[in-house]
């Protein structure tokens, strides 16, 4: 069953982030391609929603370049929590509760 994709608040602002930076340090090509790209990985979840590893709190996460999606799946929806580089802690980034 596909489920619909529901992106927090936290998450539109991480994506907001990360493509602003994209398209400074590498032009808006690069920018382009990491949207698509990550608009095909999302779109994959709601097929397959445990492609990511299981993580904390009833979250699973699924790389992207070097960027973790930070995700809950429901019978219904994936619920994209947060888009994190690599670098970022997720113990701090992250909500203690996801349920």
């Amino acid at each position: 069953m596909d489920r619909v994709v529901v992106y927090t608040a936290e998450a539109v602002e991480d994506l907001r982030r990360v493509a602003m930076y994209s398209q400074a340090m590498f032009g808006a090509q690069q920018r382009a391609r990491f949207m698509r790209t990550f608009r095909t990985d999302v779109d994959g979840l709601t097929a397959f929603p445990n492609l990511g590893v299981k993580y904390a709190h009833g979250l699973r996460r699924l790389r992207h370049v070097v960027h973790y999606i930070y995700y809950r799946v429901s019978d219904d929806a994936i619920t994209i929590v947060r888009i994190l580089h690599e670098s970022q802690d997720p113990t701090v980034n992250l909500p203690e509760q996801s349920e």
